[in-house]
């Protein structure tokens, strides 16, 4: 009896023994298999630098300025939720002289307010009336189309009163008066659904820019490509509200140029032009309150003059300024 004892003790040990050391070389296979095709040790490649496509780095290297000014310009416009003061509109165009219009909308879209109080252009505020977003949530409503008189683009915003909504505010501005002062801006190109907005110094007709249909493109992606005989554009996209701004570069092939284009574009830059879109401008207005005297491209010689009158509303103003003297409006001037 003693003698089997022992035995099965024996046994059980050298069948546990034998079990352990299975189950041991069982996760050393497995940790094996891990590491060598799931989780693989981290390595650096010194031989892959990196590097952008060319119309990839031209974008990278020239964007970022341009959007940040977008950016701040769309969180203004959003954060007004009530129908501004005149000094509001005063310091708010200061702020960004490239804009050439702003207009108060009622709900049933009659113009209540609108600054200049004449222009030759006619703007056309149906497209608020046809935003398909979301209703119940605030939300700014971007639109671009193009005009006789060239390339147009609206931003609006809902106002409140008492908790209701009770119309828009727009504003409204040519984007060439923006992208003149992008320092770079004659090497891309700017669309948005149904409007080229910017050409730079390439001949529109012959790029994939120009035909490429970004309301499908841009639906679900921000960037891409798009090519046609001549050669690829990459595309990287920014939301105006509702609306996709898409800037464009070069990236492969030889597309031709406009002559005489960018002598063209270059009269929205102003009698004072010289100041561009760059980084050093960015950094140094990013520090400057609202309602502030740093701007992002060139002031108008005139300033910022027919400001309409808009009642005594009870709102936050971006600033102290005085109450600007009416004058002839000026268009496009900045």
């Amino acid at each position: 009896m003693r003698i089997s004892l022992t035995f099965m003790i024996v046994a059980l040990a050298v069948g546990f023994s034998a079990c352990t050391q299975t189950t041991k070389d069982y996760w050393k296979t497995t940790k094996g298999y891990y590491y060598e095709y799931i989780n693989k040790p981290a390595t650096i490649d010194l031989e892959d630098m990196g590097i952008y496509s060319p119309g990839e780095g031209y974008l990278a290297e020239n964007l970022p300025p341009v959007e940040r000014v977008l950016d701040r310009f769309k969180r203004t416009l959003f954060s007004l939720d009530k129908a501004p003061s005149d000094n509001w509109m005063y310091a708010f165009v200061q702020r960004f002289p490239w804009i050439e219009g702003v207009a108060l909308i009622d709900k049933e879209g009659t113009v209540i307010h609108k600054w200049p109080s004449v222009s030759l252009k006619e703007y056309d505020y149906s497209f608020i009336s046809e935003d398909t977003a979301n209703p119940e949530v605030r939300h700014l409503i971007g639109h671009a189309e193009e005009t006789s008189l060239g390339p147009h683009v609206y931003v609006a915003t809902q106002i409140m009163e008492q908790a209701e909504p009770a119309g828009h505010f727009v504003v409204h501005f040519d984007p060439r008066a923006l992208f003149a002062h992008v320092r770079g801006s004659e090497e891309f190109m700017v669309a948005a659904p149904g409007a080229l907005l910017w050409p730079g110094m390439f001949e529109a007709s012959a790029t994939p820019v120009a035909t490429a249909d970004w309301s499908q493109l841009t639906r679900g992606n921000l960037s891409g490509r798009v090519s046609n005989d001549n050669g690829s554009f990459v595309w990287y996209c920014i939301m105006i509200g509702t609306m996709p701004m898409v800037f464009a570069a070069p990236d492969e092939g030889s597309f031709p140029e406009a002559p005489g284009q960018l002598a063209m574009l270059s009269a929205f830059r102003g009698a004072d032009s010289g100041e561009a879109i760059s980084m050093a401008v960015m950094t140094e207005a990013q520090e400057t309150e609202p309602g502030g005297s740093a701007v992002v491209a060139p002031p108008s010689q005139n300033g910022v003059v027919d400001a309409p009158a808009v009642g005594e509303q009870n709102v936050e103003e971006m600033g102290s300024h005085p109450e600007p003297t009416p004058a002839a409006p000026a268009e496009t001037e900045i």
